[in-house]
């Protein structure tokens, strides 16, 4: 899963907003691929993930209201879009990232043979 939280500047990226009699309605925006990359440097891995399906999730505190932050004088709900991940379908400088079958594989998958390498080269 990757999530990404959304705030006054970026929710046009990730949610669309309408006003019903019920008040407002939240969706993530449908994406059938999303670019993941792994760092800020020009050369660092980077994955095309298909996504599978996509959640609106807003934060509660114990007592199940709604968490809230203020910008520029108005009231935000502290939320996230939740991305359920597929498969890889493409990759560039993620060669080491990679075992045979394990490019056929999930995200999740991917990830734990990467936290395996790196923990063989940490021994």
């Amino acid at each position: 899963m990757e999530h990404r939280y959304i705030y006054p500047g970026n929710a046009k990226r990730y949610v669309t907003q309408t006003e019903t009699p019920e008040g407002l309605d939240v969706r993530p925006i449908a994406y059938d691929e999303l670019l993941l990359i792994n760092g800020r440097k020009k050369d660092a891995p980077r994955l095309v993930v298909r996504v599978k399906r996509a959640e609106f999730v807003v934060f509660t505190d114990e007592d199940g209201n709604d968490l809230t932050f203020t910008e520029a004088g108005e009231e935000w709900l502290v939320c996230q879009v939740w991305y359920y991940l597929g498969e890889v379908v493409s990759h560039e400088n993620a060669d080491g990232l990679f075992y045979g079958e394990a490019e056929k594989a999930s995200r999740l998958e991917v990830v734990a043979a990467e936290e395996a390498r790196l923990e063989a080269n940490t021994k």
